[in-house]
């Protein structure tokens, strides 16, 4: 029997293609092809995670679909892999300092990044946090383990122009503003919200992954915007060295915007986010005041949930 490194289910070696999946060799060769810096599918990491498949690759990380083969399960590995800072070792594995990359940055960003896995990991009993298993350092970086979930980003369900019913965008903004709330009263801001961050599961529920705490960090210290964060859907002071937790608030109105209307959502600072919907609008535009101090203090606060 041969793992499927697209799925992690078991079939034949013989067939050459996953009948549950499609996934066969020659796709994960076309991955690597169009993504060395990946990690290459059946690298074993930590002595028991089995890579597979790429689930998605940023300038601030690699996120793979493996399997646990102690506990025998699917699971999701982040990779911090700040292209900025840090390249890949002809190894395939090893992350090592950019030249030219501020000294010591790539080093301060895995302790920032640890930090992160570590509240999150405190936090799973609040509604829509992922379960952080571990995390564990390694080939010059820090990789998270995740819980799977079988579901789509709602930038993959209402990307592009597709519209989100109005009775759907209030449940996710409630549900939404309700676990940041709590997260707010631990001191944990998301600072990374958009349609690509909010994941709807096969079940129906919602949870909150990506979360931008080190990538805030990160991008706050670089000369430049190394396009890690989302600015979209970010507060105007996102890139500032201190903000609060409006800019959760922030984001999520511009979400609620973009679901609704099927377009980005215009620059705060430049034009008056508008909408004609009942009560969404007013909500909308109190969530997305261009200053911090004229937001809601919470979305409970705002009405989003009672």
């Amino acid at each position: 029997m041969k793992k499927c490194m697209g799925c992690m289910n078991d079939y034949e070696e013989t067939r050459g293609i996953c009948p549950t999946c499609g996934y066969s060799d020659a796709a994960a060769e076309e991955q690597m092809r169009k993504a060395p810096d990946l990690i290459a599918p059946e690298t074993i990491l930590a002595g028991r995670f089995i890579v597979g498949r790429a689930l998605s690759l940023s300038g601030f990380s690699a996120v793979y679909l493996a399997w646990d083969a102690l506990l025998l399960r699917r699971v999701v590995i982040r990779e911090l892999f700040p292209y900025e800072l840090c390249r890949r070792e002809p190894d395939g594995l090893r992350l090592t300092p950019e030249p030219g990359a501020p000294k010591g940055l790539m080093t301060e960003c895995v302790m920032k990044f640890e930090r992160e896995v570590s509240l999150l990991s405190g936090s799973q009993d609040i509604p829509m946090v992922l379960n952080y298993y571990r995390s564990f350092k390694e080939n010059g970086t820090i990789y998270a383990v995740t819980e799977y979930l079988e579901g789509s980003t709602l930038e993959d369900l209402y990307g592009g122009d597709r519209k989100a019913p109005a009775s759907l965008c209030k449940k996710i903004l409630s549900t939404v503003g309700a676990a940041l709330d709590q997260l707010h009263a631990r001191g944990i801001i998301h600072a990374n919200l958009s349609p690509s961050s909010i994941y709807m599961c096969s079940n129906g529920e919602l949870a909150l992954i990506d979360f931008g705490m080190t990538k805030r960090w990160l991008s706050s210290r670089m000369r430049k915007d190394p396009g890690i964060l989302d600015l979209r859907y970010s507060a105007p002071e996102i890139l500032m060295r201190k903000v609060d937790p409006t800019v959760d608030m922030y984001s999520a109105g511009a979400v609620c915007w973009h679901l609704l209307t099927g377009k980005n959502p215009p620059d705060r600072l430049k034009k008056r986010i508008h909408i004609r919907d009942e009560g969404m609008g007013r909500l909308i535009d109190e969530l997305t005041a261009a200053k911090p101090e004229d937001r809601p203090e919470s979305f409970h606060a705002a009405g989003v949930y009672t």
